[in-house]
C-alpha cells in the first residue's frame, strides 16, 4: 500500500478513537507519591580535541526532585574530582558562567586514558563514575541530496549519505546527528529531529514505532555494530530543513554540519533510555500512559552519565531548492 495512503488511514484511526475516548465518562485518581531521599544527578561527556569547535571539560551537578517536579535543582557547591588513570589530576571548580564545574585552561581528555569523578556534597551520599574514549571512525563519501521525499502535507525531507567502517574484533556503539553549523553540544534546539529506514537503527528499541506518529523523531540516532562488524555500512538519514512558501515553495539556504560519534555502551544505554522514557512520558490515545523506563545510568549512588565520545563531523552549506510536486 502507497505510504501517503497508509499514512492518511492512520491519521483517520487516531481521531475515530480520539473522538471515542473523550465522548466516554472519565474519572480523576489521585496518586499520593511520597517524597524519596535526594539523590544526586551527574552530567558529563567529553571528547578529545576536535577542531574547529572544541568541546571543554565540563560537569554539571543537581539533586533529584519528586516525580512530578518538572524543576532542575542545581548544585553549585559540590567537591568535584577528576582522576586520570586511577591517580587524582584536579578538584574542578564550579564557574557561573557557564553553570557547571569545569577547568578553564581547556583541558581534553585522550584516547587510551580512562578517567573517573568523585562527587562530594553534604546530605547526599558521594557518587563515583569511571569512562574512557573510544577510537575514532570516520565519514566517508559522504553525499547530501537537498530534496529526497517530499511527504503528503507538501513538506520536502533532505537526506544524508555516508559511509564508515566498523572496527572489527570489537563491539561498537555509535550516534548519529545533523545540527546548524554552529552549535551547542548540550543544546537540544541546535540540532535537527532526524530518521531513517535503516533497519539497523529502526530495529533499536528506542526508534519511535510507525503508528507512533504523535510522538516526534529523536535529535540523535544510535545503534551498535551487531550484524555488520568489520564491514563497511553506508547509512542514509533524513531531516526537515524548513520551507518558504510564496508563489513557489522552497527550501532556503542553510549550513548543517553531520555528526559521527563512536559512544561507549554506557553512554549508548544512557541515551537510548532517555529517550524511551520520554515517548512513555506521553499518552498514547490508543494505548493510554506507556509502562515507565527507568533511565540507565553509570553512576553510582546517583543518576545521570559520565562518558568520553569521539566525533568526527563534517559540514555543509545547502544551496536553497525549489520545490517541484
Amino acid at each position: 500500500m502507497n505510504s501517503n495512503i497508509l499514512n492518511v488511514l492512520k491519521l483517520l484511526l487516531y481521531i475515530s478513537v480520539f473522538s471515542t475516548i473523550h465522548s466516554s465518562c472519565t474519572k480523576e485518581i489521585e496518586i499520593d507519591i511520597p517524597p524519596s531521599k535526594p539523590k544526586l544527578v551527574v552530567y558529563s561527556t567529553f571528547v578529545p580535541f576536535t577542531p574547529p569547535q572544541p568541546k571543554n571539560f565540563e560537569v554539571k551537578v543537581y539533586a533529584t526532585a519528586h516525580i512530578f517536579d518538572t524543576v532542575k535543582y542545581p548544585i553549585r557547591d559540590a567537591i568535584v574530582q577528576l582522576y586520570k588513570n586511577n591517580e587524582f589530576y584536579d578538584t574542578i571548580n564550579f564557574y557561573p558562567e557557564c553553570d557547571c564545574y569545569t577547568i578553564p585552561e581547556m583541558f581534553f581528555a585522550e584516547i587510551g586514558d580512562e578517567y573517573s569523578l568523585i562527587v562530594e556534597r553534604d546530605g547526599f551520599e558521594t557518587v563515583t563514575a569511571s569512562s574512557y574514549i573510544p577510537s575514532k571512525v570516520e565519514i566517508q563519501d559522504t553525499i547530501v541530496t537537498p530534496i529526497a521525499y517530499i511527504d503528503e502535507f507538501g513538506s520536502a525531507f533532505s537526506e544524508v549519505e555516508f559511509s564508515f567502517v566498523d572496527p572489527a574484533d570489537e563491539v561498537n556503539y555509535y550516534e548519529i546527528a545533523i545540527s546548524d553549523i554552529s552549535f551547542d553540544y548540550e543544546e537540544n534546539s541546535d540540532f535537527y529531529e532526524i530518521s531513517t529506514s535503516d533497519n539497523l537503527i529502526t530495529s533499536q528499541s528506542y526508534y519511535p514505532d510507525l503508528i507512533r506518529f504523535d510522538v516526534p523523531f529523536p535529535r540523535s540516532l544510535l545503534f551498535s555494530d551487531s550484524g555488520i562488524n568489520g564491514q563497511k555500512h553506508t547509512l542514509k538519514v533524513y531531516y526537515y530543513p524548513g520551507r518558504y512558501i510564496c508563489e513557489i515553495s522552497w527550501i532556503p539556504q542553510h549550513y548543517i554540519t553531520v555528526h559521527f560519534r563512536n559512544v561507549t555502551k554506557e553512554y549508548y544505554d544512557f541515551k537510548t533510555t532517555s529517550i524511551q522514557q520520554s515517548y512513555a512520558k506521553r499518552e498514547d490515545i490508543l494505548y493510554g500512559m506507556g509502562e515507565p523506563v527507568n533511565v540507565i545510568s553509570n553512576i553510582e549512588n546517583g543518576y545521570g552519565i559520565f562518558s568520553g565520545f569521539n566525533n568526527d563531523f563534517e559540514s555543509f552549506r545547502i544551496d536553497s531548492t525549489v520545490i517541484t510536486y
